[in-house]
């Protein structure tokens, strides 16, 4: 009787060490596509919560417009401090403090909040 041998049929030889290079290639990609995802995922909830804050400052704003409507619905930009323009200079400071003490006239509402407004964006 003749003794088996245990060795490995000459072709199969070093097809492991490929198959581990493959292996490694292949989740190297996996990996770029899950940094890629996880960057964008970053990006897109940044924009997200500055789409958020956006809409808060408008729906104040547009609340302030709603309690003063009477200097609101004023077409003349000169006549309407709600209407801001480029050319118009913003208030410098919050004119009077309409929570502490009543304000005189619904214009003087009106610059205040939107005094009070610009400082909160």
């Amino acid at each position: 009787m003749r003794a088996r041998s245990h060795r490995r049929p000459p072709e199969a030889a070093g097809s492991t060490l490929i198959e581990i290079l493959v292996s490694i290639v292949i989740l190297s990609f996996g990996l770029l596509g899950m940094a890629g995802l996880q960057a964008t995922a970053l990006r897109n909830n940044r924009e997200a919560r500055q789409q958020a804050s956006a809409v808060r400052l408008a729906t104040d704003l547009a609340e302030r417009m709603r309690g003063n409507p009477g200097v609101a619905l004023r077409t003349n930009p000169g006549s309407n401090p709600y209407l801001q323009s480029r050319t118009r200079a913003a208030p410098a400071a919050i004119a009077a403090d309409c929570v502490v003490a009543r304000c005189a006239t619904p214009d003087r509402v009106a610059v205040w909040d939107i005094g009070e407004w610009l400082q909160r964006v």
